[in-house]
């Protein structure tokens, strides 16, 4: 009776130790056959016949480019509905989310048209979620594919809107007041002025 319950032990401890290493902290494996083999706990999706992709020019957390090991999630309300790790060098520099709609029991709760799915960014870094918010509200349609300029998150009370009012943004206004514009001021001071640094570095200067 004391071996039997010894051997019992020793499976079950095997067992735990080979799942406990199939993926990190933070990640549970999936089945799903197009998601990686090991995603963030809440970026798990059955896969549908009902799908769009989401491409996003850039996603910046804090001002800041994801790195290669963060993730992107899709939602419809609490569902996840599709998530994409952001390694843009495997997206050819522009990286997708699929965004699945319902056709199953297996994806009730999925997107329906019309619906306008939100956004999560999983950090690796520390294993966190934060609310990202795009700069444009697309609604979905099955096999759609839009491209929006920005995803974007913060993480900082002193994260500031840019010119565009897009929290944690990059866009900025030039020297004419103009967001995104390309006015810049010469060695002067002068928007759009003519006014030249000569070679000994004097401003206006006739050296050559």
């Amino acid at each position: 009776m004391k071996l039997k319950i010894i051997g019992i032990f020793m499976i079950t401890l095997i067992y735990s130790n080979v799942r406990g290493n199939t993926c990190d902290f933070g990640y549970i494996e999936s089945i799903n056959l197009s998601q990686e083999n090991c995603i963030p706990e809440l970026f798990y999706y059955n896969s549908s016949t009902q799908q769009a992709a989401y491409f996003f020019e850039s996603v910046i957390l804090d001002g800041i480019s994801l790195t290669e090991n963060d993730w992107v999630g899709a939602f419809n309300g609490n569902v996840c509905v599709g998530a994409r790790k952001w390694d843009v060098n495997n997206c050819n520099g522009i990286c997708d989310v699929p965004i699945l709609g319902q056709d199953s029991s297996l994806t009730d709760g999925y997107m329906l048209t019309g619906e306008i799915p939100s956004f999560k960014i999983f950090r690796a870094s520390d294993l966190s979620y934060m609310d990202a918010s795009p700069s444009e509200d697309i609604t979905w349609s099955n096999f759609s594919t839009p491209v929006i300029n920005l995803l974007y998150a913060c993480d900082q009370s002193d994260c500031t809107p840019d010119c565009l009012g897009i929290n944690g943004g990059l866009s900025e206004l030039d020297c004419a007041g103009v967001c995104n514009g390309d006015s810049v001021e010469d060695c002067d001071g002068e928007c759009n002025g003519l006014a030249t640094l000569d070679c000994l570095g004097i401003c206006g200067g006739n050296t050559i």
